[in-house]
């Protein structure tokens, strides 16, 4: 079949990294980061996300109200290895230099029930947002950085959005930097596991 396309090589060479070095993200690269992102596909060309890239005040209260989600969490949890997990999260937000969150502006917060075609609506932007994180996450390997897509936040949902006064569904952050760490490729299930070609 030949070589590589040289976007699949991108696709395989991303990792989830969770050490970074100390030095700034450069303001142009988050652009182009989130340029990228832009780019994405979305049900009804509905572009359902907004990218919340923190500075320091910010930044500082996002981290302290996860840590007290979480901490009022640990106190009547049944799983603490989840939020065991949680806590080593927030110290890699912590130590990352650049620090995102992924938000819908038209959901709502996701403990609320709703169903018929409003739920429908929110799988359909649910989809629309992953594709515009994976767009992301793809320029950031392809500009060398490193980014840990984080799903966490969820533990401290509530402190975190009311903190930040945010508007809309919060679905998670990403951490970003210079990598510090070069981890192994975690194993994948097989085409077989993946994929069904019906008749």
């Amino acid at each position: 079949m030949g070589e590589k396309h040289v976007k699949i090589e991108v696709i395989e060479r991303r990792r989830s990294i969770r050490r970074f070095r100390e030095d700034a993200v450069p303001a142009e690269m988050i652009v182009q980061i989130l340029e990228a992102a832009r780019q994405a596909p979305s049900a009804k060309n509905s572009q359902p996300w907004r990218f919340l890239v923190l500075g320091a005040q910010s930044r500082a209260a996002a981290l302290d109200a996860m840590e007290a989600g979480i901490r009022r969490r640990l106190e009547v949890a049944e799983n603490r290895k989840l939020l065991a997990d949680a806590i080593h999260t927030l110290r890699i937000m912590r130590q990352a230099p650049a620090l995102m969150l992924i938000v819908n502006p038209t959901g709502g917060n996701p403990a609320d029930g709703i169903s018929g075609f409003a739920r429908v609506t929110e799988l359909l932007d649910a989809m629309s947002v992953g594709a515009a994180v994976e767009n992301l996450l793809l320029e950031v390997v392809a500009l060398g950085l490193g980014a840990l897509w984080i799903g966490n936040t969820f533990f401290a949902y509530d402190e975190i959005t009311s903190a930040l006064g945010i508007q809309g569904q919060m679905l998670g952050a990403i951490a970003l930097g210079w990598p510090d760490e070069a981890p192994e490729a975690r194993p994948r299930k097989s085409m077989a596991e993946t994929a069904e070609f019906l008749p």
